[in-house]
């Protein structure tokens, strides 16, 4: 049964937020209002709060103060800094620009419902709505997000290190908890002529994250997307990366990832170790390409013929050395089967190898060999 009513207000709310320990959120003269007034079994909720310039104005109905079970929230905010104000509440890395706010909130037993959560900056907008559950770990929370900006830079160099920009960039997708505790995301995001999207699970709240997702990439320009993050170098042809991926215990697993650089596709499977020089690591390869001298010059590697390649292979790293084995590749008639191993990689030149080499006939090989009358007919090399 509260009926209270509040009244704080000063000359300059600088003042207030030094002498709490506060940042420097707000500026000028202050006049905050607040008012619970019981209405049988609910309590209604005023505030209209000029905090100098950050201004609070919120309306709700709410059968509890702590975790209300019923009735709603209505909410607006605007203020000049909102990295000062994320700081005061914990919440570092937001962007220092002024700000405006709208949240709409009903409360459903153990439920939140979001209506509508919206925070836009000189450049930017974040919506959300959705349910939040308020028990076990928030299982049973699902949320859809949507994030656009006309320039993302001042969001990501906190955590990446730029070295061009980034520019406009957009996020739209779903976060979910299940009953059992574990995060699921279905995302997709655009920026620098590239799309990204990633669905599957994330692992458990209370524990360590073991992301298991299914990404796909695509850009039509590499190196416009490559400049802004230090990769340079990168081929200019359509590239598009699909595959499913799993991280855990410092690995990244798959069954199978396809890479497409325009008319060129190769999959790979196997298993990353993010550990000391990649130890632990293996991989099955597939390459295709209808022109291998067309694939080289992506990469500035000249004099290879204009024939169709096909490549099968795989690589480990083990302790200090790693094996690799060519199943088959073949290019102009010519066809390769080898095993190798390198002892130790930081000594490379101990290299031992068994090779199986068909060739139609010298002339396949010429143009690396010395200008000589080199015979004809089929010739096969083992060694």
């Amino acid at each position: 049964g509260p009926d209270i009513s509040t009244r704080f207000s000063g000359p300059e709310i600088r003042t207030v937020l030094a002498r709490l320990g506060l940042p420097a959120l707000s500026e000028g003269a202050f006049d905050f209002r607040a008012t619970l007034r019981n209405e049988g079994d609910m309590a209604q909720l005023h505030i209209d709060g000029g905090l100098g310039s950050l201004y609070i104005d919120a309306d709700g109905s709410l059968d509890r103060l702590r975790k209300p079970s019923r009735g709603g929230l209505r909410a607006q905010a605007a203020g000049p800094d909102l990295a000062a104000l994320g700081a005061a509440f914990g919440a570092p890395g937001l962007v220092a620009s002024p700000f405006d706010a709208e949240l709409t909130l009903q409360f459903d037993g153990p439920s939140v419902v979001v209506e509508n959560a919206i925070v836009s900056t000189n450049h930017d907008r974040l919506e959300v709505e959705g349910r939040i559950s308020t028990v076990r770990e928030w299982a049973g929370s699902t949320l859809d997000v949507e994030f656009s900006s006309d320039v993302v830079d001042a969001w990501v160099a906190p955590h990446v290190t730029l070295t061009g920009d980034i520019g406009a960039a957009a996020v739209q997708g779903n976060v979910a908890i299940d009953e059992n505790g574990q995060l699921a995301i279905d995302a997709q995001a655009r920026a620098l002529e590239t799309s990204v999207s990633m669905r599957g699970t994330l692992g458990s709240l209370t524990g360590a994250l073991s992301p298991n997702l299914v990404l796909e990439l695509r850009t039509d320009h590499p190196p416009v997307a490559g400049a802004a993050f230090g990769l340079v170098g990168l081929p200019d042809a359509p590239l598009a990366i699909m595959g499913p991926l799993r991280f855990e215990d410092g690995q990244v697993a798959s069954e199978g990832v396809e890479i497409r650089l325009g008319p060129h596709t190769a999959n790979v499977a196997g298993v990353v170790s993010t550990g000391d020089k990649l130890r632990g690591s293996r991989a099955e390869i597939s390459l295709r390409t209808p022109d291998l001298a067309a694939l080289g010059q992506l990469f500035d590697v000249g004099d290879l013929p204009a024939e169709p390649l096909q490549l099968e292979g795989a690589a480990s790293v083990e302790d200090t050395g790693m094996s690799f084995r060519v199943d088959r590749a073949e290019v102009e008639g010519v066809r390769l089967r080898l095993d190798g191993r390198i002892a130790d990689l930081n000594r490379p030149a101990g290299i031992d190898l068994e090779f199986d080499l068909g060739l139609p006939g010298m002339s396949a090989i010429a143009r690396w060999l010395p200008d000589l009358p080199w015979p004809d007919g089929a010739v096969t090399v083992r060694g």
